[in-house]
Protein backbone atom coordinates (compact mmCIF):
# COMPACT_ATOMS: atom_id res chain seq x y z
CA UNK A 1 0.00 0.00 0.00
CA UNK A 2 2.72 2.34 1.00
CA UNK A 3 4.66 1.62 -2.27
CA UNK A 4 1.61 2.37 -4.29
CA UNK A 5 0.27 5.51 -2.20
CA UNK A 6 4.69 6.32 -3.35
CA UNK A 7 4.22 5.76 -6.95
CA UNK A 8 0.77 7.47 -7.24
CA UNK A 9 2.03 10.50 -5.33
CA UNK A 10 5.35 10.85 -7.99
CA UNK A 11 3.08 10.05 -11.06
CA UNK A 12 0.39 13.21 -9.88
CA UNK A 13 3.80 15.74 -9.18
CA UNK A 14 5.27 14.58 -12.81
CA UNK A 15 1.91 15.21 -14.22
CA UNK A 16 1.15 18.07 -12.43
CA UNK A 17 4.75 19.49 -13.19
CA UNK A 18 4.84 18.20 -16.68
CA UNK A 19 0.84 20.11 -17.52
CA UNK A 20 2.82 24.00 -15.87
CA UNK A 21 5.57 23.66 -18.23
CA UNK A 22 3.40 23.00 -21.52
CA UNK A 23 1.06 25.92 -20.11
CA UNK A 24 3.86 28.23 -19.68
CA UNK A 25 5.36 27.23 -22.81
CA UNK A 26 2.06 27.39 -25.03
CA UNK A 27 1.77 30.68 -23.60
CA UNK A 28 4.95 31.96 -24.83
CA UNK A 29 4.42 30.68 -28.36
CA UNK A 30 0.34 32.49 -28.29
CA UNK A 31 3.08 35.75 -27.74
CA UNK A 32 0.87 36.43 -24.42
CA UNK A 33 3.27 37.80 -21.66
CA UNK A 34 3.25 40.20 -19.11
CA UNK A 35 3.18 44.15 -20.40
CA UNK A 36 5.23 45.68 -17.47
CA UNK A 37 5.33 49.25 -19.67
CA UNK A 38 3.57 52.37 -17.79
CA UNK A 39 1.66 55.49 -19.03
CA UNK A 40 0.69 52.89 -22.70
CA UNK A 41 -2.46 53.17 -24.44
CA UNK A 42 -3.97 49.80 -25.10
CA UNK A 43 -5.48 49.19 -28.91
CA UNK A 44 -7.92 46.17 -28.81
CA UNK A 45 -8.23 45.09 -32.20
CA UNK A 46 -5.75 45.99 -35.30
CA UNK A 47 -7.50 45.08 -38.15
CA UNK A 48 -8.23 48.38 -40.58
CA UNK A 49 -9.33 51.01 -38.52
CA UNK A 50 -7.18 49.37 -35.51
CA UNK A 51 -4.28 49.55 -37.80
CA UNK A 52 -4.70 53.39 -38.87
CA UNK A 53 -5.57 54.09 -34.94
CA UNK A 54 -2.14 52.51 -34.19
CA UNK A 55 -0.43 54.73 -36.94
CA UNK A 56 -1.94 58.31 -35.86
CA UNK A 57 -0.93 57.30 -31.56
CA UNK A 58 2.89 56.23 -33.42
CA UNK A 59 3.19 59.92 -35.10
CA UNK A 60 1.97 61.15 -31.30
CA UNK A 61 4.77 59.62 -29.39
CA UNK A 62 2.37 57.46 -27.71
CA UNK A 63 3.87 53.94 -26.57
CA UNK A 64 1.59 51.51 -28.13
CA UNK A 65 0.20 47.76 -26.69
CA UNK A 66 -1.71 46.35 -29.45
CA UNK A 67 -4.00 43.20 -28.28
CA UNK A 68 -5.12 40.79 -31.24
CA UNK A 69 -6.20 37.39 -31.78
CA UNK A 70 -4.82 36.63 -35.24
CA UNK A 71 -2.72 39.05 -36.33
CA UNK A 72 -1.32 39.07 -39.22
CA UNK A 73 2.03 39.73 -40.95
CA UNK A 74 1.64 43.78 -41.21
CA UNK A 75 1.07 44.13 -37.81
CA UNK A 76 3.60 41.35 -36.94
CA UNK A 77 5.95 43.34 -39.33
CA UNK A 78 5.22 46.87 -37.52
CA UNK A 79 5.14 45.48 -33.81
CA UNK A 80 8.90 44.38 -34.40
CA UNK A 81 10.05 47.13 -36.75
CA UNK A 82 8.06 50.27 -34.58
CA UNK A 83 8.71 49.13 -31.24
CA UNK A 84 5.06 48.23 -30.95
CA UNK A 85 4.14 45.75 -27.88
CA UNK A 86 1.70 43.14 -29.65
CA UNK A 87 -0.31 40.92 -27.17
CA UNK A 88 -1.83 37.92 -29.55
CA UNK A 89 -4.71 37.23 -27.57
CA UNK A 90 -8.20 36.78 -26.90
CA UNK A 91 -9.02 40.33 -25.59
CA UNK A 92 -12.43 39.45 -23.84
CA UNK A 93 -10.73 37.32 -21.30
CA UNK A 94 -9.83 37.92 -18.33
CA UNK A 95 -6.43 36.34 -18.87
CA UNK A 96 -5.37 38.26 -21.75
CA UNK A 97 -6.70 41.98 -19.73
CA UNK A 98 -4.76 41.06 -16.60
CA UNK A 99 -1.48 40.83 -18.73
CA UNK A 100 -2.02 43.99 -20.66
CA UNK A 101 -1.16 46.06 -16.89
CA UNK A 102 -4.36 48.03 -17.38
CA UNK A 103 -3.72 50.17 -13.68
CA UNK A 104 -1.32 51.73 -15.22
CA UNK A 105 -2.66 52.59 -18.61
CA UNK A 106 -2.87 55.75 -20.09
CA UNK A 107 -6.23 55.01 -22.34
CA UNK A 108 -7.92 51.77 -23.80
CA UNK A 109 -9.02 52.18 -27.48
CA UNK A 110 -11.43 49.05 -28.47
CA UNK A 111 -11.67 48.46 -32.06
CA UNK A 112 -12.39 44.72 -32.69
CA UNK A 113 -14.91 44.03 -35.03
CA UNK A 114 -17.77 43.10 -33.01
CA UNK A 115 -19.45 45.51 -30.70
CA UNK A 116 -20.21 43.09 -28.28
CA UNK A 117 -16.09 41.87 -28.27
CA UNK A 118 -15.95 45.89 -27.81
CA UNK A 119 -18.33 45.82 -24.42
CA UNK A 120 -16.81 43.26 -22.96
CA UNK A 121 -13.13 44.42 -23.53
CA UNK A 122 -14.41 48.06 -22.13
CA UNK A 123 -16.19 46.55 -19.09
CA UNK A 124 -13.31 44.26 -17.73
CA UNK A 125 -10.63 47.65 -18.58
CA UNK A 126 -13.21 49.82 -16.11
CA UNK A 127 -13.04 46.54 -13.75
CA UNK A 128 -8.98 46.93 -13.64
CA UNK A 129 -9.25 50.59 -13.79
CA UNK A 130 -11.91 53.02 -13.33
CA UNK A 131 -10.00 55.80 -14.31
CA UNK A 132 -8.89 54.68 -17.34
CA UNK A 133 -10.80 56.68 -20.44
CA UNK A 134 -12.13 54.19 -22.68
CA UNK A 135 -12.82 54.61 -26.26
CA UNK A 136 -14.91 51.73 -28.41
CA UNK A 137 -15.78 51.84 -31.91
CA UNK A 138 -19.47 50.81 -31.90
CA UNK A 139 -21.44 49.89 -35.53
CA UNK A 140 -24.98 50.40 -34.34
CA UNK A 141 -25.56 53.86 -33.36
CA UNK A 142 -28.54 52.23 -31.35
CA UNK A 143 -26.58 50.57 -29.17
CA UNK A 144 -24.17 53.12 -29.01
CA UNK A 145 -26.62 55.13 -27.82
CA UNK A 146 -27.78 52.63 -25.25
CA UNK A 147 -24.22 52.24 -24.22
CA UNK A 148 -24.18 56.18 -23.57
CA UNK A 149 -27.03 55.53 -21.52
CA UNK A 150 -26.14 53.02 -19.12
CA UNK A 151 -22.27 53.27 -18.68
CA UNK A 152 -21.25 57.15 -18.62
CA UNK A 153 -17.41 56.14 -18.45
CA UNK A 154 -17.40 54.40 -21.45
CA UNK A 155 -17.31 57.06 -24.98
CA UNK A 156 -18.66 55.33 -28.08
CA UNK A 157 -18.33 56.27 -31.33
CA UNK A 158 -19.82 54.76 -34.83
CA UNK A 159 -17.68 54.65 -37.65
CA UNK A 160 -20.70 56.04 -39.80
CA UNK A 161 -21.50 58.72 -37.36
CA UNK A 162 -17.87 59.94 -37.62
CA UNK A 163 -17.83 59.71 -41.65
CA UNK A 164 -21.34 61.25 -42.19
CA UNK A 165 -19.71 65.27 -41.78
CA UNK A 166 -16.69 64.47 -43.20
CA UNK A 167 -18.64 63.60 -46.51
CA UNK A 168 -21.21 66.43 -46.11
CA UNK A 169 -18.47 69.36 -45.63
CA UNK A 170 -15.82 67.73 -48.31
CA UNK A 171 -19.12 68.13 -50.78
CA UNK A 172 -19.49 71.88 -49.63
CA UNK A 173 -16.38 73.02 -49.75
CA UNK A 174 -13.37 71.63 -51.90
CA UNK A 175 -10.74 72.01 -49.22
CA UNK A 176 -12.58 71.19 -46.40
CA UNK A 177 -11.75 67.54 -45.14
CA UNK A 178 -14.65 67.42 -42.45
CA UNK A 179 -16.09 68.32 -39.33
CA UNK A 180 -15.55 66.86 -35.86
CA UNK A 181 -17.00 66.91 -32.50
CA UNK A 182 -15.28 66.11 -29.31
CA UNK A 183 -17.65 66.51 -26.27
CA UNK A 184 -19.48 70.02 -26.15
CA UNK A 185 -16.74 71.23 -28.94
CA UNK A 186 -17.25 71.29 -32.77
CA UNK A 187 -13.89 71.28 -35.06
CA UNK A 188 -13.60 71.65 -39.11
CA UNK A 189 -10.90 70.18 -40.59
CA UNK A 190 -9.68 71.92 -43.17
CA UNK A 191 -6.35 71.82 -46.22
CA UNK A 192 -4.27 74.57 -46.22
CA UNK A 193 -1.66 75.00 -48.70
CA UNK A 194 1.15 76.91 -46.46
Amino acid sequence: VLMFTGVAAIGIFIAFATSALTRAQFTAIQGLRQIRTRGHVLVFGCGNVGTRVVEYLLALDRHVVVVELKPDPLVVEMAASRGIELVTGDATRDGTLDLCNVPHARAVIAVTDSDTANLEVALGVRARNKDVPVIMRVHDEAFADSIGRHFEAIRTYSAAALAAPVFAMISRFPKTRGRITLGDDAYSLAERVQ
